[in-house]
């Protein structure tokens, strides 16, 4: 198969609501290298950054209950910034994520496995401002343009 890896995913293919960070961006812990006198941050397998997560909020009404949470993880020397804005009368920030890719694995916490994702992104950055038009459901193409 030529699928290595993580596979891209446009942020709003992933979100298509958008996304509330909640809470802040925190080392992962490796469990394994810990001790309690010394707990050791998790190091990315591929690139030996040192390894973050964020928990999100997903925007899309249509999420099945118990998946409006996500995880999502960054491999990076230092965490990436959340932005400055809160969503008014809560600790929430509106964000978008930048370089967003999934890893497939299966989730086996009984006999039966589940395909579950790993997310990881690259950066985040504050979520843009509505553009005001409304667009096109995943796999829904517009009528074809005629004059050719």
């Amino acid at each position: 198969m030529a699928i290595r890896g993580p596979i891209s995913v446009p942020f709003e293919v992933a979100f298509p609501a958008g996304a509330l960070a909640r809470g802040a961006i925190e080392a992962v812990p490796d469990y394994d290298a810990s001790t309690k006198e010394r707990p050791v941050q998790q190091r990315d397998k591929t690139s030996g950054l040192p390894v973050w997560r964020l928990s999100l909020i997903d925007q899309d009404p249509d999420a099945r209950r118990g998946q409006e949470l996500v995880s999502v993880k960054f491999a990076a020397a230092v965490p990436p910034a959340l932005p400055a804005d809160v969503v008014p009368g809560t600790e929430l920030r509106a964000v978008e994520l930048i370089g967003l890719a999934v890893i497939p694995y299966v989730e086996s916490k009984d006999l039966r496995g589940r395909l579950a994702y790993s997310m990881w992104a690259t950066g985040l950055r504050a979520a843009a401002k509505p553009s005001g038009r409304p667009s096109a459901p995943i796999g829904q193409i517009g009528p074809r343009d005629q004059s050719a």
